[in-house]
């Protein structure tokens, strides 16, 4: 391999179904991601999934979270 060094991921994920979830616990354990961000719609699921992956930000707003300057990928699910 190169001496590159990986790019740090700033995670938006929009939709906190059961894809939404997976997606979200899959990039909390990898190493180049190191911020994540939640829209859903639904206040209750927001906080169960946001809790469950780690979320750095939860907002019902798609457009509020990817306004974040922290956001470098996004996620539709």
């Amino acid at each position: 391999m190169s001496g590159r060094q990986a790019k740090r991921i700033g995670l938006a994920i929009i939709g906190g179904g059961r894809v939404g979830l997976f997606r979200g616990e899959v990039a909390a354990r990898h190493p180049a991601v190191e911020w994540i961000g939640l829209a859903e719609k639904n206040p209750n699921r927001a906080g169960e999934v946001g809790t469950k992956i780690n979320a750095d930000f939860v907002t019902q707003s798609h457009v509020e979270l990817l306004r974040r300057p922290e956001v470098t990928a996004c996620i539709i699910a």
